[in-house]
């Protein structure tokens, strides 16, 4: 994998961290309260079947926290040059 490749999917899951964090935060039904329809191809709609609403805001912000750690992991990785590929 190219370092180029690893910053763009490393950047892409910095954004969708945030967009998950901030989502919760503004209770954005998609994130917080889906259609229980949906529940067959829908994780988040299975989790709040099975669990409530209030798992799934914790849920939300500790998955977003995890993708924006690991994306911040990586960039400085890549910005180091700290990566090795065989």
């Amino acid at each position: 994998m190219d370092l180029k490749i690893l910053k763009i999917i490393s950047f892409a899951a910095l954004v969708i961290g945030a967009l998950m964090i901030i989502g919760t935060k503004f209770r954005w039904m998609i994130l917080v309260d889906p259609p229980e329809e949906w529940s067959a191809i829908y994780s988040h709609s299975a989790l709040r079947k099975i669990f409530g609403s209030d798992f799934l805001i914790g849920f939300n912000y500790v998955v977003g926290t995890l993708f924006i750690i690991i994306a911040l992991f990586f960039l400085l990785k890549a910005a180091t040059g700290n990566v090795i590929f065989e």
